[in-house]
């Protein structure tokens, strides 16, 4: 089942996730056990999430209920989500 968040109730939050690396250099084989998953950081608005996935965006548009720089990040990649609140 997938909830969808309305732009106009969209949470802005900062995800900590794991993201891939890719490699385009020649690496030897003793080098390819050194390489590490990269930790990431995105701040935006939550505005989707299921089983899956979350989805952040950069920037909203109420009225139109328009989104723009959409940010999809695996579930199971996901260190924490944390809810920005004003001060």
């Amino acid at each position: 089942m997938k909830t969808f968040i309305s732009p106009k109730i969209a949470q802005p939050v900062i995800v900590r996730w794991t993201d891939a690396q890719t490699i385009q250099t020649i690496l030897s084989v003793d080098e390819i056990g050194l390489l590490k998953l990269q930790d990431c950081m995105n701040c935006g608005f939550l505005v989707m999430e299921d089983s899956e996935k979350v989805v952040l965006v950069d920037q909203l548009w109420e009225e139109d209920s328009a989104v723009k720089y959409v940010h999809v990040i695996p579930k199971k990649m996901i260190k924490s989500i944390k809810e920005l609140k004003e001060r």
